[in-house]
């Protein structure tokens, strides 16, 4: 489950927010709308935090000096590319980029079940590395849809549960791809998503395999 800050106080600005996010159920949203509230917050709390550059009781760089040492992503009606503020409103990709691209896998699991067992654990990693590029090719698949979709996911998810990888991305796939009214630019997102995910896993693993 990811937490996520917006920091905004146009009501259809976070209208259209809480809209985008509805079908993504790993994701925590709370809200303020003033500098004075957002003082009372921790804000290590929070995985992502998004910005407007303006409030009506701070300005940018009042926000940008106070949010320095957070993960903080700026927004503005209009965007500003060369200073990485996003317009609005928000668009999905980046925001789904944003909260999980970067999940790094943690081996954790493989380490407490090979116990010292370093024969066991090369065994466990080979046999990663064998399984995520297959589950990588079925996600590939252009005629996969529905039920056929869901089955690869839930696979692919048992996989990355071994490999200590983010699994919320697989989850939203999961739900989605067996909706009557699927968003097909949704699905696309979370496989392209799934996809980079399984690309470093498999790099992580590699550069595992190597150390021991």
């Amino acid at each position: 489950m990811k937490s996520l800050l917006y920091i905004e106080d146009d009501d259809i600005d976070i209208l259209l927010l809480r809209r985008l996010i509805k079908p993504l159920h790993t994701i925590n949203l709370d809200i303020v709308g003033t500098f004075q509230n957002l003082r009372q917050l921790d804000l290590s709390n929070y995985d992502l935090i998004l910005s407007d550059s303006n409030l009506p009781d701070a300005d940018y760089a009042t926000l940008m000096q106070y949010l320095q040492n957070t993960n903080v992503q700026f927004v503005s009606g209009i965007g500003e590319p060369e200073q990485n503020v996003w317009a609005k409103p928000i668009d999905l990709k980046l925001l789904l980029n944003r909260l999980y691209r970067d999940a790094e896998p943690q081996l954790n699991y493989i380490e407490e079940l090979a116990d010292g067992d370093m024969n066991f654990k090369r065994e466990m990693i080979t046999t990663a590395l064998e399984i995520l590029p297959e589950r990588k090719s079925s996600l590939q698949k252009t005629n996969l849809k529905g039920s056929d979709l869901k089955k690869v996911a839930h696979k692919t998810i048992s996989s990355f549960r071994v490999c200590g990888m983010d699994t919320s991305v697989l989850s939203m796939l999961e739900t989605e791809a067996v909706k009557p009214s699927a968003n097909d630019e949704l699905i696309k997102n979370l496989i392209a998503l799934v996809v980079h995910q399984i690309d470093t896993g498999i790099k992580m693993l590699k550069a595992a395999l190597n150390a021991s």
